[in-house]
């Protein structure tokens, strides 16, 4: 049996609907990186609200990063453009230097990592987390405890927003991570950056539990705070919650704090029915595994606000070319706190625009970015000879409860949707979607409508919603 100081783990293990857990955790603060971490806390609280205090951060950490970079980290220290006195560099003398050292990319790191891992970091607090992308390769990336353990702070950062105080105390949860895959890590652990709280990460997938309908009543049990996952997990949690309910075991669901989504793009048709099934707000968060939390959706649906104060991001061209501000180019990011794998111009694979005005009717001072997609923009070309871009599609699939989707066109201009619908739509039809789409696609559109009940679940990768075969006219 655990021990007293370990009791809440041990219910968490025990508890009578609980999972089959596979996996043994700890958040690996020592006292020294729990202090890092607070010291973080403490400087995004500030820095996120004083403009120029950040613009001075910034300009000595990118300073201190290029130093580093051309000393220690492989890619770099070969650079001639580096081999300058970076200290002698003025604020537009060092952002223009920094725009000439080449970019760095998902590849780079899957292929090559030990070119990117600084040569005098010791290797013994090393995490590796592994990740498959839609768009390039599965890769491992270092990682280190005190990075890992600033989630905490970002993610209070983002529901303070939002107005959402959850409580996170040592004798409780803080949070309840619900996936809905295949196959998952799941863990009983602790967040000593979240006052010491409960943290459980569980996959809902009704292999894992004794009974179909155990994973809410666990959910209810353990009375987390906060709930973090995707759409299309807490989809499927609502559903179970559904079935509790008309079996007469429940009056109404679960209420956390807040519900944070991530991993996919949150369609408004799921957000609007998670929001009136749980009674909280729920907060999407635009975060990849190489760089940690980047920006959360604004309260005031103004795109999404740069979440951490220790970050500089651009746009750049399918090229690499960097572009002004309120263009549309692919989402380049230099800072961070991952000593393992410090961001130097990496490209994140998704696209959007910048806008770094100061004023939001949100009240947050951050960078935005808006038209965020995860992926490079895809043409498709209609019967009626004009390009549409998948943002269109986006528009349209975003009125129905679609939790995942992939749309192709194949070489001779044919369409086909693979969608699967959440489990609470019991309206949605074929025809529905297909009329839907013949409104930007045209009437004499070829649409081929598949519903997938099982789209995502098997085990061969991420799903990928947007693709062509159809010859673009630039190519």
């Amino acid at each position: 049996m655990e021990n007293a100081e370990d009791q809440l783990l041990f219910s968490l293990k025990e508890n009578k609907y609980a999972p089959r857990f596979n996996y043994e955790a700890t958040d690996m603060l020592t006292g020294v990186f729990l202090a890092e971490v607070k010291a973080f806390e403490s400087s995004l609280k500030v820095l996120r609200k004083d403009t120029k205090e950040r613009k001075d951060f910034m300009l000595k950490k990118i300073r201190g990063l290029l130093n580093k970079a051309s000393k220690n980290i492989l890619e770099y220290m070969n650079l001639d453009i580096l081999k300058v006195d970076l200290a002698s560099l003025d604020e537009q003398a060092l952002f223009t230097l920094l725009e000439h050292v080449p970019l760095s990319k998902r590849e780079d790191l899957a292929q090559r990592p030990w070119r990117h891992v600084p040569v005098d970091m010791s290797l013994d607090n090393m995490i590796v987390y592994r990740t498959a992308g839609t768009t390039a390769e599965p890769m491992a990336v270092p990682s280190h405890p005190v990075a890992t353990g600033c989630y905490s702070p970002l993610l209070v950062e983002a529901m303070a927003a939002w107005n959402v105080e959850p409580n996170f105390s040592p004798g409780g949860v803080g949070i309840a991570l619900v996936g809905f895959q295949a196959k998952s890590v799941t863990v009983a652990a602790r967040l000593q950056a979240l006052n010491n709280s409960g943290f459980v990460k569980i996959n809902i997938m009704e292999s894992e539990w004794r009974d179909p309908l155990d994973p809410y009543r666990y959910i209810l049990d353990i009375n987390p705070s906060v709930l973090t996952g995707d759409p299309f997990s807490f989809s499927q949690l609502a559903h179970l919650g559904d079935l509790l309910i008309e079996n007469g075991e429940i009056e109404e669901h679960y209420c956390p704090a807040a519900l944070i989504t991530t991993a996919v793009a949150l369609k408004d048709a799921i957000r609007k029915h998670l929001v009136a099934k749980f009674r909280a707000p729920v907060i999407d968060l635009y975060s990849l595994t190489e760089t940690g939390p980047i920006a959360y959706g604004c309260k005031a649906k103004n795109g999404y606000h740069v979440l951490p104060h220790d970050i500089h991001l651009e746009v750049v061209d399918k090229e690499g070319h960097p572009l002004p501000e309120g263009e549309l180019g692919e989402i380049v990011i230099t800072g961070g706190r991952n000593p393992y794998f410090p961001l130097i111009r990496y490209r994140t694979g998704d696209w959007g625009r910048l806008d770094f005005s100061t004023t939001c009717e949100c009240g947050d001072k951050m960078p935005r970015i808006v038209d965020l997609e995860g992926r490079m923009p895809v043409l498709y070309h209609t019967p009626s000879g004009n390009w549409i871009n998948n943002r269109d599609i986006t528009a349209v699939l975003d009125r129905f409860p679609v939790t995942r989707f992939t749309f192709h066109q194949d070489s001779m201009g044919a369409f086909t949707l693979i969608a699967r619908l959440a489990p609470f739509d019991k309206s949605t039809e074929k025809q529905d979607l297909e009329l839907a789409l013949k409104k930007i696609l045209g009437e004499h559109a070829r649409i081929d409508i598949k519903l997938d009940p099982n789209l995502g679940d098997r085990d061969i990768g991420k799903v990928i919603p947007f693709t062509t075969d159809f010859p673009l006219f630039y190519d």
